[in-house]
This record gives structure tokens, sequence and C-alpha cells, in this order.
């Protein structure tokens, strides 16, 4: 789905996990969660990319159709 796709991303990129768990204990997964609720850039230069694919709502996460056209964007960066 398009969550896993969107680590397997942020690990290609980044070189490391975004966090070790997606859960409120893990530190990292908590910054992610408040910068998505602060409108903040988490991930930087990719953050529209990573909101989209790393939304933690399934009914409000991008589709698999819609990673063609993101990862089209990212490879014009």
């Amino acid at each position: 789905d398009v969550w896993s796709c969107g680590i397997i991303l942020y690990i290609i990129l980044y070189n490391c996990f975004p966090w070790y768990k997606a859960t409120q204990d893990d530190r990292n997964y908590k910054s992610y969660l408040s910068s998505i609720k602060n409108n903040n850039n988490y991930f930087s230069k990719h953050h529209n990319l990573f909101s989209k694919f790393l939304d933690p709502n399934p009914n409000t996460r991008s589709q698999i159709k819609d990673i063609t056209t993101e990862l089209n964007y990212l490879y014009i960066l």
C-alpha cells in the first residue's frame, strides 16, 4: 500500500528509518504527527510528498494511482 511505499521511499532518500514504530510512544513518530497538525516541514524538501504517503488516516491517504504523478515530480527535483 501507499504507506509502505512512503516508508521505503523515505529510507531510500534519507538512508534511515523515519521512526521505529508508528505509535504514540515513539518520539520520532510523535514529532511527525505534531508536524502534520501544525503544518511544519518534518521531512524538509519532500514534505508534501511524504504527507500524502504517510497520512495516518487511511481514508485521506493518497492512493496507489497517485504515486506515479508524485514520483515523477520527485524525479524532476
